[in-house]
């Protein structure tokens, strides 16, 4: 089939349809194609599931409204596509060629929003965000083991990985590091989750309003995005000047992850 060269846009479903020009729609669905897969419109969901995506989805978008402060909440959508039953779309302001600890432990608690709004608002979690805890778990782990930014390990980095860099894929790893520094490194990774899965907890409880708000509106329109999508995040409570460092508690018991602004 034809496509118009650099945009993977079929031509013969635009000229089938009387169409001459390949408008923002046609630009976005071939996006979202890339990103998530044709849509699946055979798959039947439940009005029950399709609930629980709408508050999943809007969690990732309320969280990440509230802390990013270099990227924007670009779209959301529940409409099912290849595997994923709906996704939240950032898109960065502005070209960026390094992140810091705080920028990935944002990043890391927009992840978490997804599951920690079923929690709050739906009493459990689904089978639903475990690509989101897969992907939070190995931002953390580079973290510690790869940039050196655990106050509890130092400057360190630990494990030597064998990578094929040109399809972006780790092959092994060899252990460079003992038993004890990797029960250490495992403590670190869970305490530094479970703080960020607190801080989106936070979040989503200071914006309750808009967040039911916003699943009210996408249940109905299925996907957001432009002035719509900005209308219905104007609530949100603006948390990027709030920060959080990656330090081990004073106490076996940890101290509670500040959202406030500083």
């Amino acid at each position: 089939p034809a496509y118009y060269i650099g945009l993977g846009i079929p031509a013969e479903p635009l000229f089938r349809s009387g169409k001459t020009d390949i408008t923002m729609e046609e630009v976005e669905e071939a996006i979202d194609k890339v990103i998530a897969g044709p849509q699946k419109k055979s798959r039947v969901i439940s009005a029950d599931e399709r609930r629980r995506i709408a508050y999943h989805e809007a969690g990732h978008a309320v969280v990440g409204k509230a802390l990013a402060a270099r990227e924007e909440v670009h779209r959301i959508s529940i409409v099912s596509r290849g595997m994923a039953l709906g996704f939240t779309l950032q898109l960065p302001t502005e070209d960026r060629y390094m992140r810091t600890s705080e920028e990935l432990l944002r990043e890391v608690a927009g992840l978490l929003g997804g599951s920690a709004s079923e929690k709050l608002f739906l009493g459990s979690i689904s089978t639903g965000p475990s690509n989101d805890l897969e992907r939070a778990t190995d931002v953390i782990h580079r973290m510690i083991r790869a940039y050196g930014m655990s106050e509890k390990l130092g400057p360190l980095t630990y494990g030597k990985t064998s990578d094929l860099v040109f399809l972006g894929k780790e092959l092994s790893e060899e252990r460079n590091y003992s038993e004890e520094t990797a029960q250490t490194i495992d403590a670190e990774a869970r305490r530094l989750v479970e703080e960020q899965y607190q801080r989106a907890t936070e979040v989503l409880e200071m914006n309750r309003v808009v967040l039911d708000n916003l699943v009210t509106v996408l249940l109905d329109k299925e996907t957001l995005q432009g002035p719509e999508l900005e209308e219905a995040l104007r609530g949100v409570i603006d948390l990027t000047a709030s920060t959080v460092h990656i330090q081990a508690p004073a106490s076996q018991s940890g101290s509670p992850v500040s959202t406030q602004p500083a």
